[in-house]
């Protein structure tokens, strides 16, 4: 897997997202990355539609950051994205698929 540096602006959220993260969710995330750095990069598809990293995304948005580290997943089909991602399992399955 390689990450790529991608800008914000070039992200999307998948609208259908399950998971939703509260304000104060958000705050943590954005302490924890000013504190660590980004240490989960945010997976994305070919389109630049966020699978996972919804709240990372959020919290860079808060801190302002211009780029965020992410990993593509283009050997994903749609559903299979679409169904890691509803079941909200995170970047872990994303990762041994990837393997």
């Amino acid at each position: 897997m390689q990450i790529e540096h991608m800008s914000i602006d070039a992200l999307k959220p998948y609208a259908g997202n399950a998971r939703t993260h509260s304000a104060k969710q958000i705050k943590l995330i954005a302490q924890s990355i000013e504190r660590f750095g980004f240490t989960n990069p945010i997976v994305i598809d070919d389109a630049g539609e966020v699978i996972a990293g919804h709240g990372r995304l959020a919290a860079a948005n808060l801190l302002n950051l211009q780029t965020v580290p992410c990993v593509r997943l283009s050997h994903l089909a749609d559903v299979a994205e679409r169904r890691i991602n509803d079941r909200g399992r995170g970047f872990a399955i994303l990762y041994r698929l990837a393997e």
